[in-house]
C-alpha cells in the first residue's frame, strides 16, 4: 500500500519505519513533545486521514489544549511545527543523511510529505575519516554490512542480528564512512564469509555472525576486503 499523492510512491511500511528511526535518533532523543506532534502526524496521514490534521486538532489531541482553545490566540502548533522543521532538517544533515526516505513538512502545513531519495545519493561515496581506525588513510571507501547471520535462531538473536548490523552501518556513516546495507545474503551456516559479490562492490565489507553462549549471546565480527581477504 502506497499513501498519498504527495509520497513518491512510499509505502505504509517505509514511512513507519522512517517515523521508527526518526525517533529513535540522538537528535529527537530529548524532544518528546516533539515526538509526539511527529507521531501524531504520521500516523493519520498512512492512515488515509490526512485532511484532518488542522491546528486545532494537534492543540487539543497533541498538546492537551482544552476549550475554550483558540488556535488564532494561542500559537503552540504554529510555533512547535516551526520547531518540528527545524529539527528534522538538523536529522537530514547528520544521523539521517542517507536514509533512501524523509519526511518534510511544508511551511504552513500539518501533513507530512515522504520523499524517496534516490539510491547513487544514498550510497555516494565519502571521504575515509583518518580517526575511525577501520582502514586508515584518506581514500574514498564504501563499506557493505552483511546482515549479521542468526546461528543461535531465538527471539533475541534475531532481533540483536537485525538491529546491531543496521546500528553499525548508521555508526560508520556518522564517523565519515559511506556504509550500504547488502539484501539477501548468500551464506552457509558453517561460515560467515561468503564468494557472493555485494551490491555495487564496497571496497570492503563487514559480515557477522550471532551464536548463543553462556549467560548470552556471542558476537563475530570480520571486515573483509573485495577480494576476499580479512583485514581484521
Amino acid at each position: 500500500m502506497t499513501i498519498g499523492p504527495a509520497c513518491d510512491g512510499i509505502s505504509t511500511e517505509d514511512a513507519l519505519f522512517e517515523l521508527e528511526r526518526v525517533l529513535k535518533s540522538r537528535v529527537f532523543s530529548n524532544s518528546r513533545r516533539l515526538c509526539r506532534f511527529l507521531r501524531f502526524t504520521v500516523e493519520y496521514a498512512v492512515a488515509d486521514k490526512a485532511d484532518l490534521l488542522k491546528e486545532y486538532l494537534i492543540g487539543s489531541q497533541v498538546y492537551d489544549r482544552r476549550p475554550p482553545y483558540d488556535p488564532t490566540v494561542d500559537s503552540i502548533v504554529r510555533t512547535e511545527a516551526r520547531r518540528l522543521r527545524n529539527k528534522l532538517k538538523q536529522y537530514y544533515e547528520t544521523e539521517g543523511k542517507y536514509n533512501p526516505v524523509r519526511i518534510h513538512f511544508d511551511v504552513g502545513r500539518y501533513v507530512p510529505s515522504f520523499i524517496h531519495i534516490p539510491s547513487n545519493n544514498h550510497i555516494a561515496s565519502l571521504p575515509l575519516a583518518a580517526e575511525t581506525g577501520v582502514v586508515g588513510g584518506t581514500n574514498e571507501v564504501l563499506v557493505g554490512v552483511t546482515p549479521f547471520r542468526d546461528l543461535a535462531q531465538t527471539t533475541l538473536s534475531a532481533a540483536f542480528a537485525k538491529g546491531l548490523s543496521q546500528e553499525i552501518a548508521q555508526v560508520l556513516m556518522r564517523r565519515g564512512v559511506c556504509s550500504m546495507m547488502e539484501s539477501n545474503p548468500k551464506q552457509s551456516a558453517d561460515c560467515i564469509l561468503s564468494d557472493e559479490p555485494i551490491h555495487l562492490s564496497p571496497d570492503f565489507r563487514l559480515e557477522g555472525s550471532i551464536r548463543e553462549a553462556e549467560g548470552g549471546l556471542s558476537v563475530m565480527v570480520k571486515l573483509v576486503r573485495s577480494n576476499l581477504m580479512p583485514v581484521v
